[in-house]
């Protein structure tokens, strides 16, 4: 009997595509949607439903800058298909393990409310579920194996989308 060497496991949570591009799709489906099934009940250039699509997207905007500029500082990469270097528990990473994952969701809620684009604001919770099994548990199986007791005490703490 020959020993076999065990199976190589990447340094990295193995996702199926980078997260933005879950976004995108999420975005071009909503369009898509409101082209062929159109839905109305966002009025259309209505000052309350445009003025808040545009701070829910420059809010979502500048979490996501913050949580990406919070890795920058600490020398890991953005990128969720390259090894993680240390588990990052400042800036908005203190208040929410997922800023930008928040921040993708926020953006395609004001894009909806923004635009009246009724299929974005359907599509958000969709978004989120896809991101959140398709991105994060991936993630978090990574990070815990990689990091052990350090993450593990970390996600004690923080909570993974901000409230909930």
């Amino acid at each position: 009997m020959t020993d076999q060497p065990a199976a190589h496991t990447p340094d990295n949570a193995g996702l199926i595509m980078p997260p933005p591009l879950f976004l995108a799709i999420a975005l071009v489906g909503a369009i898509a949607l409101d082209f062929l099934i159109p839905v109305r009940f966002v009025p259309l250039w209505h000052v309350a439903s445009l003025s808040s699509g545009v701070v829910l997207i420059a809010l979502a905007l500048a979490l996501a800058w913050w949580g990406e500029n919070t890795f920058k500082r600490h020398n890991t990469d953005v990128r969720p298909w390259k090894p993680t270097s240390r588990i990052v528990e400042t800036g908005p990473f203190a208040f929410v393990r997922n800023p930008m994952y928040v921040g993708f969701v926020l953006v395609l809620i004001g894009l909806g409310f923004a635009a009246a684009l009724e299929w974005a604001l359907i599509l958000a919770p969709v978004l989120w579920i896809a991101l959140h099994f398709l991105v994060v548990v991936r993630e978090e199986d990574y990070l815990t194996r990689k990091f052990g007791g350090v993450y593990t005490a970390y996600l004690t703490k923080v909570r993974r989308w901000g409230l909930f």
